[in-house]
């Protein structure tokens, strides 16, 4: 199995270097310690970690539920360290999709037990995926036949209930997964979630304005914490 490689996101000193003996100490690979948004965007640039684990509270500007938007949509696991627990805060952090949510204060076997799971889930992962089966398209049934779509031609999916609408750039398909699901299929192919019910392929993104991204002439709403990691991502002159 690999190692398991862990960013910690952490604004309190003595709460981070307690968080990184117990990595070492469980031989998990530990890639840096930031305090702010800002600083955990650079490490993930530099070295993509395997887990993030993100205090909600963070300096600057932006929080750790802002980060866990970023985390979702680059496909990097990640869990909540934090001392909130109020409905409000739970109810934004369940639309950044953690893996889990650990109340501080925490101790070595609730960080030890829950790494276990995320690591065990990553190695499955690897372990029953082989990169055969990542290719440049899929085929996806509708009735009784089989159409090949190719990766590069979908412009963005929309989420609709249990339902998930596939886009491409002369037809549309309607399938039986959630959006969610569909995410986690296209990790390997450059696709990021605009929004909490979109989906774009970051290839064909022509314009980015201030609520929408413009793919072949069409509006695809993107949200304003998504905007920004867009941004960051894609990069500017």
């Amino acid at each position: 199995m690999k190692k398991i490689s862990v960013l910690i996101v952490e604004d309190e000193a003595i709460i981070a270097d307690f968080i990184y003996e117990i990595l070492t100490e469980l031989n998990y690979d530990v890639i840096g310690v930031a305090d702010r948004y800002e600083n955990a965007i650079s490490l993930i640039s530099k070295t993509k970690p395997d887990i993030a684990l993100v205090d909600i509270n963070l300096k600057g500007n932006l929080n750790g539920i802002d980060l866990g938007h970023f985390l979702n949509n680059n496909a990097i696991k990640f869990i909540y360290l934090t001392s909130k627990s109020d409905s409000i805060t739970i109810d934004k952090a369940k639309l950044t999709f953690p893996e889990t949510y650990i109340i501080k204060p925490f101790t070595k076997s609730d960080i030890k037990s829950n790494l276990e799971i995320v690591s065990h889930k990553i190695n499955s992962k690897t372990t029953n995926s082989p990169a055969a089966e990542v290719g440049d398209f899929f085929f996806i049934k509708e009735k009784e036949t089989y159409i090949k779509i190719f990766y590069k031609n979908i412009t963005h999916i929309e989420a609709c209930d249990n339902y998930s609408i596939i886009y491409t750039q002369n037809s549309k398909h309607v399938i039986s997964q959630t959006l969610k699901v569909i995410e986690q299929k296209l990790e390997p192919h450059n696709f990021f979630r605009t929004h909490r019910s979109f989906l774009a392929n970051l290839n064909l993104i022509e314009k980015i304005s201030t609520k929408h991204v413009i793919i072949s002439g069409k509006e695809i709403p993107v949200s304003e914490a998504n905007r920004v990691q867009l941004i960051n991502k894609l990069g500017t002159i």
